[in-house]
């Protein structure tokens, strides 16, 4: 389901295809004219925020690189390479609004599992930067989760199958390993 959006005037520039944020930047339309291709995610946000916003600032408001689900390398804490991210169970600390609601469906979207409780069995806590403190981040430091900085998601979804380093987006890279399940697809580095 496609849809065009104008805001106020017939300038070419401001017409906006919106498409479901699930869909694929392989799968998507081209613009109308001169316009340009955004996902509803970026409708939410300008909803919430009451004003239009450049939709190339945030990587989900515009097609994301795809499939959906799909395989995502990502190198780990414990230099073993994830290849899944089905086995990986993310809770976050820090979000509200949009925010809350759009990661949330970009955990799902990629594959991992999201959950809103920190457990001993989550694999990470996500944040939205390192300085965030309160009962989930004293918990995850106790019992060794990594804390990852919102913009490892934000390089998942950019990169598509290229690998991503989560140690440069996490306080404790020597945590425990980021997945627990004997089904894991993994290898060695």
């Amino acid at each position: 389901m496609f849809s065009n959006l104008n805001f106020g005037s017939m300038d070419p520039s401001s017409i906006f295809t919106i498409i479901p944020f699930s869909t694929p930047r392989e799968d998507s339309p081209q613009g109308y004219g001169e316009g340009q291709v955004v996902t509803d995610m970026w409708v939410e946000r300008c909803i919430a925020a009451n004003s239009a916003f450049n939709a190339e600032e945030l990587v989900m408001c515009t097609p994301m690189p795809g499939p959906f689900p799909r395989p995502c390398m990502i190198s780990s804490v414990r230099e073993l390479l994830i290849t899944d991210l089905k086995d990986v169970a993310i809770s976050i600390t820090g979000f509200s609004g949009a925010d809350l609601l759009h990661i949330e469906r970009l955990i799902e979207l990629l594959g991992a599992q999201f959950y809103n409780n920190l457990t001993r069995k989550r694999s990470l806590l996500l944040c939205p930067d390192q300085s965030i403190t309160g009962p989930k981040t004293i918990k995850a430091k106790e019992w060794g989760i990594p804390i990852v900085n919102v913009g490892w998601l934000w390089e998942v979804i950019s990169k598509g199958d290229e690998e991503v380093d989560i140690s440069t987006w996490c306080d404790n890279p020597f945590g425990k390993p980021l997945v627990h399940h004997s089904n894991f697809r993994a290898r060695q580095v």
